[in-house]
C-alpha cells in the first residue's frame, strides 16, 4: 500500500468518524449547529471551524458528545457551497495540529454589529 494511499484511507475514516459524531449529537443539534456555522460564514470572510463553534457555545448551543460532529458541520457547509477550504493552519482547540482555513462563499459584513455580533438570530433556542 501506497503512502498516498494510506491518507486517502485515513482522510476518510476521519469522514466517517465525523459523520458518525454528528449522528450521535441528534438532528436539532445538527441543524442548530449548520444554521450557526452558515451565519457565522456571512460575517466572516475567512475562518476556522473553531472560531464558529466557540461562538455557538457562547450563544448557548451545548457541546456536542464528541467535537468531531462539528467536521460534518464545516464539510456539509462546504459540499453547500457556503465556504471553501483554501488550506490549513494550526488549531488552538487540536493542540497544534492543522485544520481547515475556510472561506466564506456568503461574506457580507454588514450583517454584524461594530462589536462584531450577529444582526440575525444566529443560534437561538
Amino acid at each position: 500500500m501506497t503512502q498516498l494511499s494510506l491518507f486517502g484511507e485515513a482522510k476518510a475514516e476521519g469522514y466517517a468518524a465525523a459523520e458518525r459524531a454528528a449522528a450521535r449529537a441528534g438532528g436539532d443539534w445538527f441543524d442548530r449547529a449548520y444554521s450557526g456555522f452558515v451565519e457565522f460564514a456571512v460575517g466572516h470572510h475567512q475562518f476556522k471551524t473553531e472560531d464558529a463553534r466557540h461562538v455557538a457555545e457562547r450563544r448557548g448551543l451545548p457541546p456536542p458528545p464528541d467535537k468531531r460532529a462539528w467536521g460534518h458541520v464545516a464539510r456539509r457547509a462546504a459540499s453547500a457551497g457556503v465556504v471553501r477550504c483554501v488550506g490549513r493552519q494550526p488549531g488552538m482547540d487540536a493542540h497544534g495540529s492543522d485544520v481547515a482555513t475556510w472561506q466564506s462563499r456568503i461574506y457580507e459584513p454588514d450583517q454584524y454589529t461594530a462589536d462584531g455580533e450577529l444582526t440575525a438570530a444566529g443560534w437561538s433556542k
